[in-house]
């Protein structure tokens, strides 16, 4: 809402959803740089083995948030594709794409986490890699669409 209490325009959520999803990027930067600085690398892993069982924990986790966060993708980029091909307002406004993509950016943020958490806890950076780079995978696979956001195409 602006100061007059209006909802902001649908190329103004476009900017705001760059903003939200750099953001999003710059944090899962911010969680490898505090796992390497906690940990060094010429550490090797304080506890390997607990690492690979937390691994084993932590990805099918991981793995369900990845279908979830693509399922929620998917099925706004179908809004949009649709709406496209029939030449029609789509169904869905730029409020509800908004919250369709920080509904994916916050599940690969999670998926960040876990890499963290098992980093921290595992003493291995390697095993947290994985999943730093699964969760930036993820962020740029739903990255802001401006035909997302009707208005500011």
């Amino acid at each position: 809402m602006d100061a007059r209490g209006r909802a902001p325009e649908p190329a103004a959520r476009l900017r705001i959803a760059r903003l939200i999803w750099g953001g999003c990027v710059g944090a899962l930067v911010g969680y490898w740089a505090i796992l390497v600085f906690l940990i060094p690398p010429e550490l090797g892993g304080l506890n390997p083995e607990l690492a690979e069982r937390l691994s084993d924990v932590l990805l099918p986790f991981a793995g369900a948030a990845t279908i979830f966060a693509l399922v929620v993708y998917r099925r706004l980029a179908a809004t949009a594709n649709a709406a496209l091909a029939e030449e029609i307002e789509p169904r869905g406004d730029a409020q509800r794409a908004l919250v369709s993509y920080v509904t994916c950016w916050a599940l690969g943020d999670g998926i960040a986490i876990l890499g963290l958490v098992a980093g921290l806890l595992g003493g291995a950076t390697r095993t947290a890699t994985i999943f730093f780079l699964w969760a930036l995978a993820l962020l740029v696979v739903t990255r802001p669409q401006p035909a997302h956001f009707p208005a500011s195409v």
